[in-house]
């Protein structure tokens, strides 16, 4: 009976190596822990039946050692599955302090058991005869010190069912049964064991009941019962599939995710979401009492950052206890970089990637409120006829100027440092004075400067500073009284950074003064319009250029060098121009009416003019209105008029000429973009710039030039005037080289109109 006995032990303690192996495939704390009971239990079977086997006494009472030994260590790890299964291990310190002092007592307590094979201070092994059964061993002569290790072992017991009971009775109904059947289990088990102890059996009959219900166990842990409320959970949340939807048990284990949510995040185990979603858990342990939570999220998937409207759901049974949880998402990554591009794209340049100038204003507007004990500079740069570039290169190289230029200014970004493209070729940047050092911005300024500049273009970059004393002051204004800075160095290729000071600062107020008197003085005729008069070679008049002056009741004549600028700047030069067109008009009608309409008045058209005024049309209405000549209003132009759309202005004057009207190029050779101009406009009449005249070392070649650009304006059918004639050799010589009229001091200097008559008529 024996050995039918030991057979059946090896039959079922192969049936549970066999168990726990397939176990081993998969994976979580749950199974590694029902795997170690497992060979715990076949381990014990094993000691058991060598210990049954046994005819020497020493050897006998080692086995049976051994085997109690393993015992407690079964009763050890049963209690860790236990805590585990019902996820206590690892929510209560407690628990792991108590676990920690079970492995200590259990250590002792094997330590006291091997030594009984030397002191017997424990128990002792007689032998016993069965009639039917044969000789067998027979435990006695229990101590103090074994049933020390009976209360230890009840110990393990009594946790392990107080344990169980604690959550049977906290669990909602659809987990209820998972920990009822263990406990069931569990005391089948300890009953087995006592009905063997009463009945006195010679072996112990409760090590085959131990390993069916390990067995049992192990397939109920790992495979019924999670089954079971898989398909509970997905039945509140079946609705949303559509979505992508991961739920997770009571404990925070996810035990479902949807091909969609796979899709997204890329997942390959249950674990990789158990780590994804532990960090959201742990933030909001409070929030998840709530049912219901929606809020966006950001989750970086591979380098990668995905975007999701998430909704997360607390689902509780019909008694309001805790079933799990679960979470529907989804992707809003596109829609999201959509927007967060469209808002980069609103707020900064697309060609530089700086901020544009609204954004600009508002970053620094900010920073300077944050930071009101740092001084910051304003600096702003300008590229000197930066047009050129374009019209010479292409606008690809002035794009590389452009963005060459950005990125010398990303170069001083830090903290509380703002920068931005304001418009074509001007940048700004708002930063410390503490950080600033002029060497670093003039280095790297000559730097590009000598990389783009060529024999037909020399590049110069400006840089105005302001101190910022205000911050309060507008952007603007800062921004303003920068570049204002630069109108103070602005033709001087010997400078780079200019400062905005005093000096500026009343030039500044005169400017906003004059501006502010701007609307009464037009209103008062203040603006008075005064004649230079132009002769041919025989010395005949034949006409004029008009020239503003400004007859102020209190200052008196003011020059229009004083406030040209200023209204410019103010936009305000096209009314003064409209005016100036008008009075020419009404002179011209003036002496149509006393026979001397063979006279001509030539007026400027500024840059502005093109922007705010409908040219066209106010010169064909100045014409029709006081019934003149068309011939007789002369349009002057400068090569700046051409910075701008040139195809727009160049058919502008085409349909003036078209009409009568004669066009002059002033200040021919001034520029760089001169012959371009010979090229592409047909004008009647070229000025040549005074500066042609002047003394220089270089006389012989001015004059070469001056008479070669003389005969260059014959051979184009027009006619030559020269600017700033001041003496009679000047005459002689520009007579003999061709010239048609002449304008300057030698004849007279620019006078009103009623000396003008008076001298001429």
């Amino acid at each position: 009976m024996k050995i039918a006995f030991v057979l059946i032990l090896v039959m079922i303690c192969v049936a549970m190596i066999v168990n726990a192996v397939y176990i081993s495939k998969k994976e979580g704390s749950v199974a590694a822990y029902c795997r170690n009971f497992l060979y715990a239990g076949a381990f014990s079977i094993i000691l058991y039946s060598i210990f049954l086997m046994c005819n020497e006494l020493a050897m006998a009472t080692f086995f049976y050692g051994l085997f109690i030994c393993m015992l407690e260590w079964l009763l050890l790890y049963f209690l860790r599955y236990t805590l585990v299964y019902t996820c206590l291990f690892t929510n209560n310190k407690l628990l792991k302090k108590t676990e920690m002092l079970f492995n200590i007592l259990t250590v002792l307590s094997n330590t006291s058991i091997i030594l009984n094979n030397v002191l017997h201070h424990m128990f002792r092994l007689d032998t016993v005869v069965f009639t039917e059964c044969g000789e067998y061993w027979y435990v006695t002569g229990f101590t103090v010190f074994y049933y020390i290790h009976l209360i230890y072992c009840y110990g393990l017991v009594v946790l392990i069912m107080l344990v169980l009971l604690y959550k049977i009775l906290k669990a909602a109904s659809s987990y209820r049964n998972r920990y009822t059947s263990i406990l069931a289990s569990f005391c089948m088990l300890i009953v087995s064991d006592a009905f063997c102890l009463f009945l006195a059996y010679p072996v112990n009959v409760s090590l085959v009941f131990y390993g069916i219900i390990a067995m049992f166990l192990s397939y109920f842990s790992l495979y019924h019962v999670p089954n079971t409320v898989i398909a509970k959970i997905l039945s509140l949340s079946i609705q949303d599939m559509s979505s992508a939807m991961i739920c997770f048990d009571e404990n925070k284990e996810c035990i479902y995710y949807n091909n969609n949510a796979k899709d997204v995040f890329k997942l390959q185990d249950k674990e990789h979401i158990d780590y994804a979603f532990a960090k959201w858990f742990k933030k909001h342990k409070d929030d998840i009492k709530v049912d219901n939570i929606w809020h966006s999220k950001e989750i970086r998937e591979n380098g990668e950052t995905l975007y999701f409207d998430m909704e997360y759901h607390n689902m509780k049974d019909e008694k309001g206890r805790q079933i799990g949880y679960y979470f529907v998402l989804n992707d809003t990554t596109d829609s999201t970089l959509a927007y967060i591009k469209e808002c980069y794209n609103a707020r900064h340049d697309n060609l530089t990637g700086l901020y544009n100038r609204d954004y600009f204003f508002e970053k620094t507007a900010k920073m300077l409120k944050n930071n009101p004990d740092i001084t910051y500079y304003m600096l702003c740069s300008d590229i000197k006829d930066f047009k050129l570039v374009n019209n010479l290169f292409g606008f690809e190289s002035g794009n590389e100027v452009l963005i060459a230029e950005a990125d010398i200014l990303r170069q001083r970004l830090g903290k509380n440092v703002t920068y931005g493209r304001l418009s074509a070729d001007r940048f700004a940047i708002c930063m410390p004075k503490s950080k600033y050092r002029e060497e670093d911005f003039t280095d790297c300024i000559k730097e590009l400067r000598n990389k783009y500049t060529s024999d037909v273009y020399r590049m110069h970059i400006y840089m105005g500073v302001y101190e910022i004393t205000d911050i309060n002051e507008e952007i603007s204004s800062m921004i303003d009284k920068a570049t204002l800075a630069i109108s103070s160095i602005w033709g001087d290729y010997d400078k780079i950074v200019a400062y905005f000071g005093e000096e500026l600062m009343e030039k500044t107020l005169l400017w906003e003064r004059m501006c502010g008197e701007f609307d009464n003085a037009l209103a008062n005729n203040e603006f008075k319009m005064y004649l230079q008069p132009q002769f041919d070679t025989s010395g005949t008049l034949k006409g004029s250029e008009a020239l503003v002056r400004w007859i102020h009741p209190e200052h008196g004549i003011i020059p229009p060098i004083s406030f040209i600028e200023a209204f410019e700047n103010a936009g305000l030069i096209y009314q003064l121009d409209q005016y100036m067109w008008e009075e020419a008009a009404k002179t011209l009608a003036k002496w149509k009416a006393i026979g001397k309409e063979d006279y001509c008045i030539s007026v400027n058209i500024s840059t502005k003019d093109f922007y705010y005024c409908d040219i066209y049309s106010i010169f064909i209405n100045l014409i029709q209105k006081y019934d003149i000549n068309p011939h007789n209003l002369k349009i002057e132009i400068t090569e700046s008029v051409f910075m701008n759309d040139v195809d727009k202005s160049i058919e502008i004057l085409d349909k003036l000429k078209n009409k009568g009207f004669e066009i002059e190029i002033d200040d021919f050779g001034s520029g760089f973009s001169s012959l371009n101009m010979l090229k592409d406009i047909h004008a009647d009449v070229v000025k040549i710039d005074m500066g042609f005249l002047k003394e220089t070392e270089n006389g012989e070649r001015s004059r070469i030039i001056l008479a070669n650009t003389i005969n260059l304006i014959k051979e184009l059918g027009m006619h030559s005037i020269t600017e700033g004639v001041e003496n009679k050799s000047q005459v002689d010589m520009l007579t003999k080289m061709g010239c048609d009229m002449f304008q300057g001091y030698y004849y007279s200097k620019p006078i009103s109109v009623k000396e003008f008559e008076s001298k001429y008529f």
